[in-house]
């Protein structure tokens, strides 16, 4: 990781989108440091995320709080993240098998899209 990866992180939770700095913290640095991952480190590096930025006594009660939905604009929530949506519904194609791999995997991309 790079001084850069974390100054990204600070700007990103600066915008305070999430309703508490814990929150904005957390998210930002998922975004910025997870999304660099492969998947089998990244328990390890949340793990750090929430041991030194939110408290590991705090993380699970912050999580259980939905992250507020933007007031203005169409948008539907994935996998805990609002996403804006366009003029048309979206549609779920038939036979699309969501394992858990690829449900993690959309879960870091509605990380990113929501910022």
């Amino acid at each position: 990781f790079s001084l850069r990866t974390l100054c990204r992180a600070l700007k990103q939770a600066s915008f305070n989108q999430q309703g508490s700095i814990s929150r904005s913290l957390y998210e930002s640095f998922c975004l910025s440091f997870l999304t660099q991952l492969d998947r089998s480190s990244h328990p390890v590096v949340e793990n750090l995320i929430c041991q030194h930025i939110v408290g590991k006594s705090k993380i699970k009660s912050m999580l259980k709080h939905a992250l507020p939905q933007p007031l203005e604009g169409k948008y539907l929530q994935f996998e805990g993240y609002w996403l804006s949506s366009g003029h048309k519904d979206p549609v779920a194609p038939d036979g699309y098998v969501l394992t858990p791999s690829v449900r993690a995997n959309l879960r870091d991309l509605a990380r990113v899209v929501s910022a």
